[in-house]
């Protein structure tokens, strides 16, 4: 993509995948989010989906490659590597509970 590095937030495909990923995995309570970079809770309304390794074409629109975020966190943590702090399983019992 020709432009600025944010150009991909604005892509229809992204915006697509956003929506997609966001069907699929249902707030808690149809309010809050579990950040994978901090741990804390997200309101739904702000939550960012935040590329746990490193944008790449290949790994683009992979959700094993999301996590929800903060928008601050997703921020500061930029492009590096870090572990996440929720682990995937935690994610998945989230989600059973959450479509209960």
């Amino acid at each position: 993509m020709n432009g600025s590095n944010d150009d991909w937030r604005k892509s229809k495909d992204w915006l697509r995948f956003r929506r997609h990923w966001l069907k699929n995995h249902s707030p808690v309570e149809d309010k809050w989010y579990l950040c994978g970079i901090c741990g804390r809770w997200i309101p739904k309304d702000e939550v960012t989906l935040d590329h746990i390794e490193p944008r790449t074409p290949q790994n683009m629109f992979s959700e094993d490659n999301i996590q929800p975020a903060h928008g601050y966190c997703n921020y500061a943590k930029g492009s590096r590597r870090i572990k996440p702090v929720v682990e995937k399983e935690t994610y998945n019992f989230i989600d059973v509970v959450s479509k209960m």
